[in-house]
C-alpha cells in the first residue's frame, strides 16, 4: 500500500519529536502517534489544515508544504473494520478498561458503556480510536498501529517510527 503523509516541516526521518500526535487523555498519559493516509490529496489537506492552525508569523514563514511518500516495515495493523480483529478486541477486553476509557475521554464529557465505546470504535470514530486505554489495548494485543478511514482514504496511524521508511519528499506549495 502506498502511504503518504503531509507536514509542514522537511525532515528525512521519522521520529516522534518531528511529526506525532498524542492519543487523547487528560491524565498525561500519551501514546505517540504517526499518521499515514492512502490518498496524497489527503495527506496535502492535513498539511494544509495544519497551516491554517498557525500563527500567521509562522504562516509568513511556510509557503510550502511536504509529502512524504511512505512504506511501512510492518503489517501488523489493527482494522477496526475487521469484525474477527474486533472480537479479539473485545475478548481482551477487562474489567479495568471501561473506567480507564472513561478517564481518558473525560475532555468530552461523557460517559459511555462497554457497549457505547465497541459502537463508536465500529463507527470509526477517531476520539475513540485515538483514546489511551484502547490504544494501549491494540499494543498489549502485539499490533504495530491501526488503520481506520478519514476524507475519503485509509488512514494508518503507527507507534513506532522505525516501522516507517521514507521513499520520496515532494514540495508542494500550499
Amino acid at each position: 500500500m502506498k502511504l503518504y503523509h503531509g507536514s509542514m516541516n522537511k525532515f528525512t526521518q521519522f521520529k516522534p519529536s518531528n511529526s506525532y500526535r498524542k492519543s487523547f487523555d487528560d491524565r498525561n498519559k500519551a501514546i505517540p502517534l504517526i499518521f499515514l493516509t492512502s490518498s496524497k490529496k489527503a495527506a496535502q489537506q492535513f498539511a494544509d489544515e495544519h497551516w491554517c492552525r498557525m500563527s500567521n508569523l509562522e504562516r509568513k514563514k511556510h509557503s510550502m508544504a511536504y509529502i512524504y511518500h511512505c512504506e511501512l516495515t510492518t503489517n501488523k495493523l489493527f482494522d477496526f473494520s475487521n469484525p474477527s480483529l474486533m472480537k479479539e478486541f473485545i475478548n481482551a477486553i477487562d474489567e479495568d478498561f471501561v473506567d480507564d476509557f472513561n478517564k481518558s475521554n473525560a475532555k468530552w464529557l461523557e460517559t459511555l458503556t462497554l457497549e457505547g465505546i465497541i459502537e463508536e470504535l465500529e463507527r470509526l470514530s477517531f476520539r475513540e480510536i485515538e483514546n489511551y486505554a484502547v490504544q494501549n489495548l491494540i499494543q498489549l494485543l502485539g499490533y504495530d498501529g491501526f488503520i481506520t478511514r478519514e476524507k475519503n482514504a485509509d488512514n494508518v496511524g503507527i507507534y513506532d517510527a522505525d516501522n516507517i521508511i521514507i521513499k520520496r519528499i515532494e514540495k508542494v506549495p500550499i
